[in-house]
């Protein structure tokens, strides 16, 4: 398999900016779901009312804030909790595999392509049942970044490899 021509600054560059963003994305997804799981129901309830009712009475068509409202008024305790732990798990899987990506621990690259591989296939089977715009972005953005940690790992295999023929001259 040919490797793409794009330079190992451009792609060093680019992994940071990844692992970045997603590290944000992660701590986010845990404090959120932090909340969400010490949070009662009837506060997440109003503070669902507080902010969609408005955006609702300027556009009442609006899908997203219907299903936000609808969201709020609907989930259960026991749906909540098992929201709140999935968000918990997956955002601290992304954190652990970002940090060790960030310290470029060999192993975690390969690693890192299977679990987001996986998350991917997770977003790819909820695209096909709810048909989001928003999540088919998100799922082109996470398939960048994993090539990103393809080409980041390939990068530095290289430099290994020239850096061991280097020493044995």
């Amino acid at each position: 398999m040919k490797k793409p021509n794009i330079s190992s600054k451009k792609i060093n560059i680019l992994f940071y900016i990844g692992l970045a963003a997603k590290g944000l994305n992660a701590l986010c997804e845990c404090i959120g779901a932090y909340f969400l799981f010490i949070l009662k129901q009837e506060w997440i309830d109003k503070f669902m009312t507080a902010v969609v009712i408005p955006e609702l009475r300027q556009d009442p068509t609006d899908r997203v804030m219907t299903y936000f409202y609808n969201l709020g008024h609907t989930l259960s305790i026991d749906s909540q909790r098992s929201v709140a732990i999935y968000m918990m798990l997956h955002g601290a899987v992304k954190l652990i595999f970002i940090c060790l990506l960030f310290k470029k621990v060999l192993w975690a690259f390969p690693a890192s392509v299977a679990v987001f591989g996986l998350l991917l296939m997770y977003e790819i089977y909820k695209f096909i049942h709810i048909h989001s715009f928003l999540l088919l972005i998100l799922i082109a953005i996470d398939i960048a970044f994993v090539g990103v940690i393809v080409l980041e790992y390939w990068n530095i295999k290289k430099a290994q490899k020239n850096k061991t023929l280097a020493e044995g001259s």
